[in-house]
């Protein structure tokens, strides 16, 4: 890697660990590590704290001792447009009970910006000389003045660069047909300013909340860049989320102003929204204005023919009402709510996350631009819809300058490999899905390498669930040899991950990377205190040399408490011990309570994420499933993704769920498969199945009773539903099953609740 100048003198950040002694699936190039993003940081980092990184782990160590410095330089790296202010966190009020530092740190308490401004940055320069700015107090439009300010100077950079691009693709929208839409930056830019106009028109304000009830189309980005500009509060639903559902998210959170759309398309089939746009508008009495989107159309107006409604107002032709004019922004504090997120609901009715400003765009320029090396004029896409935080995720990367692509529909429709064609055709580098759809495609038998050239793909990501040690070397001999696999983990909860990948470190089979920098994430083994094997506990106050005052001594002596490798190889609960940024501010009216008992209430007081991992001595982590999915017969602990791993390899089973049932003194495994069309369930196929858990994992993981079902219950986000199975088994009532795409195929479940299944 590239060696920053005048290294002499620089100590390292921490102790080189070892490597491993299995063969890394993939390693970047010498010429890869020196152009990433990481790199640069790391040697900027060097220079400004006189500390040098030999790899990824030192790096992650300092970011984690001296989190003031590394929230600050992720900052400054990016050139966030806003005040920093003069203080990087500090402690604030506890949300609940007696303060807690890893969970009320406030960060950035004095700084301002507009995440629709950062992420339209590389967008064509304004037409006027100043940048309108709506002020935070009044509401009432102010100009930013010239003087030589940090807002001024990362403005000017960001003109600067933008020049010539008016006509470079800013959104790239594909659907079934497969037939892309393209936005250049300049029509982009246009659209949310005619949109922010009509919001203005319908009274939308600062701290008013605008829903989408949307396809992932380029509507739903412009709508949230229009509705964000102007401080308002975005939150987002699919238009395959049922009635119940979608109120039970937009009920909570009362939307002034909502996006719908007329029609939708998926697997081939149209479905119209006539029936549940009317249901759920009519249990919004809340909304003032509706904009109804006939998403079969052109993203051009001039090509939409006008329809009057006296009901909701047409996209088209309220676009074509406004002029394009410079786009108001409206100041925002770091800490102000952004978006609205929620939870599955498996459990009771969906909790409402509410995610920051500042936390929300500096962490997603974290992981895009240092995790993921996304640079300027990449094309990233991500198989996702806008009832996944995936969206939010993606549609960040316009803070880097990178083209998004989004797709509408099946991702097997017209045919198997479509997505691979799209990414062919349109030069994706970014490629993001899936553990199920890359299980999906192995078993079709689909092999890109074979049908499609791939020049500018550099990653590969997958979220969603376990990616099994059997999908990594699908990739890497179906897909292409010279790409990062990246497995990345987080949630909904944080809007972005606790694990994932990295430019400069090896991929091994089965393994995420490595932590999340500025995240000290840690494996919690039952039995022990969080704090046991702390690398480092969060003060909650600035602790660094430099953190208020940008002088002093910031060498680092390199001896700082080394991290502590005596958990590795050892499984547990997924665990934070710090407080970080996007942190979400917490739940829609709730006092607290609920947030810590979601979060913070089961391991001492840190971050408790609720995922079966092990740490390995590469400081990857392996995921076993859900920690409260997991199956415990005769006391030993097995994660789910250990049993689907080996039964989904099996030719005969399309996909499958366990769940554990009460005993008189202990619990059993049940398994129930879903199999090939027309395919029995037959003694022999079942004798199959235990016999390759009990050769390929242990006589532990072959369960008591093995049944066949038409479908896997799944929530909107297209999770597996364990609980709401062993809810059913077990004869007890599924809380919310509003929360299921597939509701009734629970029926075929209460077959296992006869104590003959206890076998």
């Amino acid at each position: 890697m590239k060696t920053p100048p005048s290294s002499n003198n620089l100590k390292p950040a921490m102790p080189t660990s070892q490597s491993g002694e299995n063969t890394p699936l993939w390693q970047p190039s010498r010429q890869r590590m020196q152009h990433s993003h990481l790199n640069h940081f790391m040697v900027m980092l060097s220079e400004r704290h006189r500390v040098l990184f030999h790899n990824y782990q030192q790096l992650h160590h300092w970011s984690v001792t001296h989190a003031d410095a590394f929230w600050r330089a992720v900052w400054d790296f990016n050139g966030v447009i806003g005040e920093q202010g003069d203080v990087i966190r500090c402690a604030g009020p506890a949300k609940w009970g007696d303060f807690c530092a890893s969970r009320d740190t406030l960060w950035f308490p004095n700084a301002t910006l507009n995440f629709a401004q950062n992420l339209l940055r590389h967008a064509p320069p304004p037409q006027r000389e100043q940048a309108m700015i709506a002020d935070s107090e009044s509401g009432h439009p102010s100009y930013t003045s010239n003087d030589d300010n940090k807002t001024d100077k990362a403005i000017s950079k960001a003109n600067e660069e933008n020049n010539s691009t008016d006509n470079r693709a800013a959104i790239i929208s594909v659907n079934e047909t497969q037939q892309p839409q393209t936005l250049s930056w300049q029509e982009l830019t246009d659209q949310v300013s005619c949109l922010q106009q009509w919001l203005v028109q319908c009274g939308v304000t600062k701290g008013d909340v605008v829903a989408g009830y949307l396809p992932n189309t380029a509507h739903a980005v412009i709508a949230m860049l229009a509705t964000t500009s102007l401080g308002a509060i975005w939150t987002s639903a699919p238009p395959e989320f049922g009635i119940a559902a979608v109120c039970e998210r937009f009920g909570q959170v009362k939307p002034k102003v909502v996006f719908a759309c007329a029609h939708y398309q998926f697997n081939g089939k149209q479905y119209s929204m006539a029936e549940k746009n009317a249901a759920v508008l009519a249990s919004l009495p809340c909304v003032t204005h509706v904009c109804m989107i006939d998403n079969a159309a052109s993203l051009t107006p001039s090509s939409r023919n006008s329809r009057s409604s006296h009901t909701c107002h047409d996209w088209y032709v309220t676009l074509s009402q406004f002029a394009p004019d410079q786009i108001r922004y409206c100041v925002m504090g770091f800490n102000d709510p952004l978006y609205m997120l929620y939870s599955s609901g498996t459990t009771g009715q969906p909790k409402c996350i509410v995610h920051s400003v500042g936390g929300t765009l500096l962490n997603h320029l974290k992981e895009h631009r240092l995790h993921c090396d996304i640079h300027r004029g990449d094309r990233v896409f991500y198989y996702t819809t806008c009832g996944w935080m995936m969206w939010n995720w993606l549609v960040s990367t316009l803070a880097s300058g990178a083209t998004l692509v989004l797709y509408d529909g099946h991702p097997f429709y017209p045919q198997g490999d479509s997505l691979w064609q799209m990414a062919e055709t349109l030069n994706i580098s970014l490629f993001g899905t899936s553990a199920k759809y890359l299980e999906q495609l192995e078993a079709r038998g689909i092999a890109p390498i074979n049908r499609f050239q791939l020049p500018d793909l550099r990653s590969v990501c997958s979220t969603g669930s376990v990616l099994n040690p059997s999908q990594f070397d699908y990739v890497y001999r179906a897909i292409k040899p010279d790409v990062h696999l990246a497995s990345i983990s987080g949630g909904t909860d944080i809007c972005g991950c606790f694990v994932l990948g990295n430019p400069l470190s090896p991929v091994y089979r089965g393994e995420c990377q490595g932590a999340a920098l500025g995240m000290d994430v840690a494996v919690h083994s039952r039995g022990t205190r969080a704090a046991d094997s702390t690398e480092y506990t969060d003060s909650g106050s600035n602790t660094d040399n430099d953190s208020n005052t940008g002088s002093g001594d910031n060498t680092d002596s390199g001896d700082s408490k080394a991290v502590n490798d005596e958990g590795n190889n050892k499984r547990g609960e997924l665990i934070c011990r710090n407080s970080f940024p996007n942190q979400p501010l917490g739940f829609w009216h709730d006092n607290g309570e609920k947030y810590h008992h979601a979060y913070w209430q089961s391991v001492n007081g840190v971050w408790s994420h609720g995922d079966e991992v092990m740490k390995t001595r590469h400081q990857g982590f392996v995921f076993f499933g859900r920690s409260d999915a997991t199956l415990n017969p005769g006391g030993v602990r097995i994660g789910t993704a250990e049993i689907y791993r080996i039964v989904n390899q099996l030719a005969e089973v399309i996909d499958c769920v366990a769940a554990a049932k009460k005993t008189a003194s202990d619990e059993a495994v049940i398994l129930f498969v879903q199999l090939a069309p027309n395919l029995p369930l037959t003694t022999d196929l079942q004798h199959t199945i235990c016999q390759q858990l009990k050769q390929q994992a242990s006589p532990r993981h072959v369960p008591a009773a093995i049944y066949a079902v038409s479908d896997i219950p799944r929530t909107y986000s297209g999770k597996i539903s364990e609980l709401a199975v062993k809810a059913v088994i077990n004869g007890e009532e599924v809380k919310n099953t509003h929360a299921l795409v597939n509701a009734q195929v629970l029926r075929e479940y209460t077959v296992a609740q006869s104590p003959s299944s206890d076998h």
